[in-house]
């Protein structure tokens, strides 16, 4: 994430709990990828009205709790539609256990599907392109929390490869779901 916008895994986690809600953050931020992704950007309050339906903005602890909530919002938003790919999936930092690590890249997949979902998107075998494979990849990944991890090398290296392809596919499916305007570099616009 940028560093001036970037929300932590534990400052969403931590906004969630005092909102009351009991979803994980990498499935808050899974929800909305998936959603941008199938039907373009979402305002803040709107998509807080998905996450958090039952916020009231009367109640001033709960509208303290939003700022890293509107950082995650932001800061994903551009990350998606960054032509430097920098693109990072709201995972739990590497001091975590690998299995709670697992879990939580298995509750942000099924978060994008959700999201893709509630963007319009009811069969993704339909979905152009190579979003579809990714589509039916993410609904193996969301049963991650069930893999059975040794506890080695092996695993962390396995889970390391899992997350470069969540980030690389999701900027894969928002390409062909929502592609840029933008010239791609190398192809012959000339600024002066």
């Amino acid at each position: 994430m940028t560093e001036e916008t970037a929300a932590t895994y534990d400052e969403v986690q931590d906004a969630l709990h005092r909102l009351g809600l009991e979803s994980h953050p990498a499935e808050v931020q899974g929800r909305l990828c998936g959603r941008t992704c199938a039907a373009g950007d979402m305002e803040f309050d709107a998509w807080l009205g998905k996450v958090a339906p039952e916020y009231d903005p009367s109640n001033a602890l709960a509208s303290e709790s939003l700022e890293p909530l509107r950082r995650l919002h932001k800061a994903t938003r551009l990350q998606l539609n960054d032509p430097n790919m920098r693109f990072e999936p709201l995972l739990p930092p590497d001091s975590v256990a690998l299995a709670s690590r697992v879990e939580a890249l298995g509750d942000w997949c099924l978060g994008f599907l959700e999201g893709m979902a509630e963007g319009g998107i009811r069969d993704v075998d339909g979905l152009p392109g190579d979003a579809a494979e990714v589509a039916r990849d993410l609904v193996e990944l969301s049963q991650a929390g069930s893999f059975e991890l040794e506890g080695g090398e092996e695993d962390e290296d396995a889970y390391v490869e899992l997350v470069e392809y969540l980030r690389t596919a999701t900027l894969l499916v928002m390409e062909e779901l929502q592609p840029t305007s933008a010239p791609p570099l190398g192809s012959g616009a000339t600024f002066h």
